[in-house]
């Protein structure tokens, strides 16, 4: 019912016309008898948000600093795409337009909440510490080719160089191509291939992480 929902032939982009319904068919350009079909309802009435995700799920700051979150509205044609914010501890963490401030030691829940009544929301851990926070990771060699069954060792570097935590945690993107001893940072190449290698802060400061490519 093209008077309702029309659709490109060859991309599958529909475009709503009308009110009421239509089906979508999809067909074999080779063989007519396998096809299927998508039924498509048009309205005019308010397309409500379906969920709310925030960009991160927990972040760690010292006393003062400030995150930004961001929160992605789903669908992208929702009516009312608004989002309010709130801390459930004003006193740890205050929020104003995502933009989340610390200020004092504790933990606080970040909420992002569509304002559509629709009740969809995310949340954001936030632990404030007293702690100085690792800022940077950065790890030498910068890359490095490997026979497999060699080995090696990887060393970090910490900013600052006080931080009060400056261990880090490795891990492998393939193990299978190279492992990684979480603690020392000793590299196996296990087969050819392509894995990164992360070293992370401990302390769960999202600022700080590095991959190695090898």
């Amino acid at each position: 019912n093209t008077s309702v929902a029309t659709v490109n032939a060859s991309s599958g982009y529909i475009y709503a016309k009308a009110e009421r319904t239509a089906r979508i068919y999809a067909q074999s350009a080779i063989d007519s008898s396998k096809k299927d079909y998508i039924t498509v309802t048009v309205t005019s009435g308010t397309i409500c948000v379906e969920s709310v995700t925030l960009n991160r799920s927990s972040i760690s700051l010292e006393k003062g600093d400030t995150f930004t979150l961001s929160a992605t509205v789903c669908p992208t044609n929702a009516t009312n795409k608004s989002i309010g914010w709130r801390s459930s501890n004003t006193s740890v963490a205050s929020v104003s337009g995502g933009v989340v401030t610390a200020k004092a030691r504790g933990y606080a829940y970040i909420y992002a909440e569509a304002q559509d009544g629709s009740g969809a929301y995310d949340s954001c851990y936030v632990n404030v510490t007293e702690d100085i926070l690792v800022t940077s990771v950065s790890v030498s060699p910068s890359s490095k080719t490997m026979t497999v069954g060699a080995s090696a060792y990887l060393y970090e570097t910490v900013c600052p160089t006080n931080a009060t935590n400056s261990c880090v945690e490795w891990s492998s993107s393939d193990s299978s191509v190279a492992s990684v001893n979480p603690v020392s940072g000793l590299v196996y190449a296990k087969k050819a291939g392509t894995a990164y290698i992360y070293a992370t802060a401990t302390d769960y400061d999202p600022r700080a992480k590095i991959t190695l490519q090898f």
